[in-house]
C-alpha cells in the first residue's frame, strides 16, 4: 500500500507505527515522511498536515525516533522532505531546550527554503540567541546583525531590547513602549469586553499550570477587578484553588471548531465573553475577522513583541500587561516546565510550535522591564 494515502488521522498513523516491530519503525517513518512531503509538494500544498501532527505527537512520546528519522532526511536527495525534516528537527531541538544544537542546525542548512519557512527559521534562530548559553556577547550580536532584517520594525525594536537583556544590560524601554503604542493606536475601538478589561484597576490572569493545584488561591484571584482565564478550563472541583469567577476567556484560534464543547466544561461559561487569539491572518485584507477575535492590531503587536506561535496564556500576558498597560498578577503559569504534568486538572502537552523556554525567559526578563507592576503568584 502506498504511504501517500495514509490513514485519515494522525492517531491512526500512530497506531500503524505502534503495530510495527521496533526495527521496522524508523524505516517506516522515514518513508512515510518522504512520501507525504512529496505528495504535498506535487499537489501544491505548503504544509504536510498529517505528517506534522504525527511529528508533534512523536516529539513527546518518541523523540529519539523522530530525531533519527529527520536526520535521515537531511541528505540533498531527500527532496521536499528535506525542508520538512529541517523545520521539524529545529522545533524538536527547541522543545528539548538544546539551543546550541538548534543554532548549529539552522546555520548548517542556510540554503533558501520556501520563503515562509526561511522567515520562520530565522525568527527561531534569533529567539534562540537569547537562550543559548554557549554564545558570547560578540557572537550573539554578530548573528543578530546578520538575521534581524527579517523582523518587522516593532519586532526589531523588541528584539534589540531582549538582546540587551540577554547580555546583562538593562535598556530604557521608553522607545519600545512608544512603538507599541503607535502600532495599536491606529486600530479600531476595542470591543466592549476588551474595553472593560482595559479599564480594570488590576487583572488576574489565571493560567492552567499544575502549580495551581492545592494552591488555595481562589480568594486572591477573585479579589482582582477582572479575572481572565484561558481555553475554558475545568473549574468544578477546583474552586478552592482557582476560584469560579471569570470575566473573560481567551481561547486559541485552533480550538474554535470545538468551542461549544469547551463551553460545556462549566455552566458559568454560558454567555461569557470569549475572544480567539488569532495571530496569523488571511492575506486578503478584505477578509473580515470573526467578531469574537482579538482585534488584528493587538494580535499583530503581540506577534511582533514576542512570537507568532505563542501559547494562549503568553498571548494574554503580553496583551493585558504590555499592550493594555494593566496591573497584572499571574496565577498558574509554568509554561509546561519539564517534569510537571501540564494542567492543574490533568496531564497536557503544548504544540511543538510553542517556544516554551523562550516564554519563560520573557516572563523572567522582558516583562519586568516592560510591565514593572506585573506580579507572579507562587
Amino acid at each position: 500500500m502506498s504511504l501517500v494515502q495514509p490513514p485519515a488521522t494522525y492517531q491512526a498513523l500512530r497506531r500503524a507505527l505502534a503495530d510495527l516491530p521496533d526495527p521496522g519503525r524508523l524505516p517506516w517513518l522515514v518513508d512515510f515522511l518522504a512520501e507525504a512531503a512529496s505528495a504535498a509538494a506535487a499537489a501544491g500544498k505548503r504544509g504536510v498536515p498529517n505528517a506534522w501532527r504525527l511529528a508533534q505527537s512523536l516529539a513527546t512520546s518518541h523523540p529519539d525516533l523522530l530525531r533519527n528519522a529527520c536526520e535521515a532526511l537531511l541528505t540533498p536527495g531527500a527532496g521536499p522532505a528535506r525542508h520538512f525534516a529541517i523545520d521539524t528537527l529545529a522545533r524538536l531541538h527547541n522543545r528539548q531546550e538544546d539551543f546550541a544544537a538548534l543554532r548549529a542546525l539552522l546555520e548548517r542548512f542556510a540554503e533558501a527554503p520556501p520563503r515562509q519557512a526561511k522567515v520562520a527559521r530565522r525568527k527561531l534562530l534569533l529567539r534562540s540567541l537569547l537562550l543559548d548559553q554557549a554564545l558570547d556577547q560578540a557572537s550573539r550580536q554578530a548573528l543578530w546583525a546578520q538575521h534581524a532584517a527579517v523582523l518587522s520594525p516593532l519586532g526589531r525594536a523588541s528584539g534589540a531590547v531582549q538582546l540587551a537583556l540577554a547580555d546583562g544590560i538593562r535598556p530604557d524601554p521608553a522607545a519600545l513602549l512608544a512603538e507599541v503604542e503607535a502600532a495599536i493606536a491606529s486600530g479600531p475601538a476595542l470591543p466592549a469586553p476588551l474595553a472593560r478589561l482595559a479599564a480594570a484597576r488590576d487583572v488576574a490572569l489565571v493560567g492552567n499550570g499544575s502549580g495551581l493545584a492545592r494552591a488555595g488561591a481562589a480568594a486572591l484571584i477573585e479579589a482582582h477587578d477582572a479575572v481572565v482565564r484561558f481555553n475554558f478550563p475545568h473549574l468544578a472541583g477546583f474552586e478552592a484553588d482557582v476560584g469560579r469567577r471569570t470575566d473573560l476567556v481567551l481561547f486559541a484560534e485552533a480550538k474554535r471548531w470545538n468551542l461549544e464543547a469547551l463551553r460545556q466544561r462549566d455552566k458559568s461559561y454560558d454567555g461569557l465573553p470569549a475572544f480567539g487569539t488569532r495571530i496569523t491572518w488571511p492575506r486578503d485584507p478584505a477578509v473580515e475577522a470573526e467578531a469574537d477575535q482579538v482585534p488584528r492590531p493587538l494580535a499583530e503587536a503581540v506577534a511582533a513583541l514576542g512570537d507568532e506561535h505563542p501559547t494562549t496564556g503568553f498571548f494574554g500576558i503580553l496583551m493585558v500587561a504590555v499592550l493594555l498597560r494593566r496591573k497584572v498578577t499571574l496565577f498558574g503559569f509554568d509554561f509546561f516546565a519539564p517534569g510537571l504534568p501540564g494542567h492543574y486538572y490533568g496531564d497536557a502537552t503544548a504544540a511543538m510550535t510553542h517556544e516554551l523556554a523562550y516564554e519563560r525567559w520573557c516572563v523572567g526578563h522582558l516583562l519586568p522591564l516592560l510591565a514593572p507592576e506585573l506580579r507572579r503568584h507562587g
